[in-house]
């Protein structure tokens, strides 16, 4: 897949360094009953019986084998396992595992970690219908020159899976690369998004019982490049319940059953057809310190960077999206954080948002407590944050700082703060920055009525306050780099009307974007940054 424009993803790097990650503890390998090792070297001969003085030699014979609780699988360093001369590409192992004795897949020897590629088929790793894998150091691609479906690692059930919980799937140190799949509503006659979605891990269940679901699911440390769809996805069968948009004839097929345990965390994701992460039909999913860059590419359909549907409790802290594609003005979605329909309880906080073509932020549909805190966007277009026709109660969008900068834009309008395409219930704004430094902007946009939006304490500087807003300032923030394309620039200097000139919020996650506290009680700042003046 090729990129749309030619990126730096050195200063998205900078960005989670620079403040707005939180540090994880590292995840500790669970210990595990003892097993049996097996050894795989697929630059050797014919034959093998996979110990380590004969080790097998391609996929066929690892798939012919039943794996045990506690096993290890090996595979050479500085191999390549492809399918070639007759093989199978795909690695599809049997058996399953447990949390306290998972299956444990790795390298062994010296050199580049051991390739599997899909050559081209739906998957490079297939997961069907088991449980208790953890797969480290290893690239996993899946090239081709006909592209459609592909997958690097595919987790999938179906009416195969005797159980109701997939329990225990750890990725980690891992290579994703060159899975060259279309991310498309239709490509040559087929759908290649959301519930048949392509991309580099895809965790799906098919089996619609409204009970079955995934738990205990890891995706930490890794890094995936040239992705042609989705970065990292769950998807689950089982999501009927009021106030799902999916459909129920091909999407939802039983009852809301949430995968729950969803972790993906400390990764990073470069030139991806859509998506970083989209944690449908989950519980507590929890998105973490991941970077991502020059996302968006697919010239078929939108997406978001981060991406909440028929999500409850969600957790999107101290990630960075820069560079984020979409074609044509005013073009569907491109923004870098979504809140989108029927998602509950969601926190979107400490994240950074730099040259998104679609924005930084968007609420879609209806939903309920979703909000936005104390992150940056600096020269995000088109829109910093968009509303669809729908409905989210008791959210807000507070103590964020925003600078507007046109420079570079691919539209021929000018930005607007918000866009409304017809929310229906009013999101407080209270306690931001939002500046303007390049450019003419439309504060707030709808096309008829009134904004389903209230402002309240907020601190404009060359744009004009929307209607009906209290308590503003209008005044220059004094950032201690106005030219700032970081986010420590836009700490405050001494003297800033910004200092101490918030409104109480409760329940405000007790820290700003740079991890300074944020008290209970007292004035806050105004913006991301709660320290001093500088």
């Amino acid at each position: 897949m090729q990129s749309s424009r030619i990126r730096n993803t050195a200063l998205a790097v900078t960005m989670v360094l620079a403040g707005g990650a939180v540090p994880l503890l590292a995840a500790t390998p669970a210990a595990h009953a003892a097993g049996t090792t097996y050894y795989v070297n697929c630059t050797g001969g014919s034959t093998g019986d996979g110990s380590a003085t004969n080790p097998w030699t391609n996929i066929s014979q690892v798939n012919a084998r039943t794996f045990a609780a506690g096993d290890t699988l090996l595979f050479a360093r500085g191999s390549t396992c492809n399918g070639t001369s007759g093989q199978p590409a795909t690695f599809a192992p049997r058996g399953s595992g447990t949390a306290t004795a998972p299956i444990k897949v790795g390298a062994y020897g010296t050199g580049e970690a051991p390739v599997i590629s899909g050559s081209g088929l739906d998957s490079a790793v297939l997961l069907k219908n088991v449980q208790g894998w953890e797969l480290r150091d290893l690239t996993i691609t899946n090239p081709t020159t006909n592209p459609g479906g592909q997958k690097g690692i595919f987790v999938f059930l179906d009416n195969g899976f005797s159980g109701t919980v997939a329990n225990h799937f750890v990725f980690e140190n891992l290579t994703i690369r060159n899975v060259d799949g279309v991310w498309a509503n239709n490509y040559n006659g087929k759908r290649y998004v959301l519930e048949n979605a392509t991309g580099g891990v895809i965790i799906r269940n098919n089996k619609a019982d409204g009970l079955t679901r995934f738990a205990d699911v890891q995706v930490r440390n890794n890094t995936f490049t040239d992705i042609g769809g989705m970065g990292v996805e769950t998807w689950n069968s089982n999501c009927r319940r009021p106030g799902q948009w999916w459909n129920t004839t091909t999407q939802c097929l039983a009852n809301y059953a949430a995968s729950t345990g969803v972790v993906v965390a400390n990764n990073s994701f470069t030139r991806l057809g859509a998506g970083a992460v989209t944690p449908f039909i989950t519980d507590g999913a929890q998105m973490l310190n991941n970077v991502v860059t020059d996302w968006g590419n697919s010239p078929y359909t939108g997406s978001a960077a981060f991406w909440t549907t028929s999500a409850d409790n969600a957790l999107i802290q101290g990630n960075s999206v820069s560079y984020g594609n979409a074609g044509g003005d005013y073009a569907n979605d491109a923004n870098a954080y979504d809140i989108d329909n029927d998602s509950h309880n969601v926190t979107v906080q400490y994240n950074y948002s730099y040259r998104n073509d679609g924005g930084a932020w968007m609420y879609c549909g209806s939903g309920s407590n979703a909000n936005f805190r104390y992150n940056v966007s600096i020269q995000d277009y088109n829109r910093t944050i968009r509303f669809c026709p729908g409905s989210f109660t008791d959210s807000a969008v507070y103590n964020n700082t925003v600078i507007i900068d046109r420079t570079g834009s691919p539209f021929s309008q000018n930005i607007r703060f918000l866009t409304d395409e017809g929310a229906s219930t009013p999101i407080a704004f209270r306690n931001n920055v939002i500046t303007n430094r390049n450019g003419t902007v439309d504060t707030v946009y709808r096309a008829s009525g009134a904004p389903a939006a209230t402002f309240d304490t907020n601190l404009f500087q060359n744009v004009t306050p929307p209607s009906g807003s209290t308590n503003s300032i209008v005044a220059d923030p004094r950032f201690v780099d106005p030219a700032t394309t970081t986010p420590p620039g836009i700490k405050l200097r001494t003297g800033s009307p910004a200092l101490d000139a918030g409104k109480v919020i409760t329940n405000n996650g007790g820290r700003d974007y740079f991890g300074n506290p944020v008290a209970a009680t007292g004035a806050p700042n105004l913006g991301a940054y709660e320290g001093p003046g500088l």
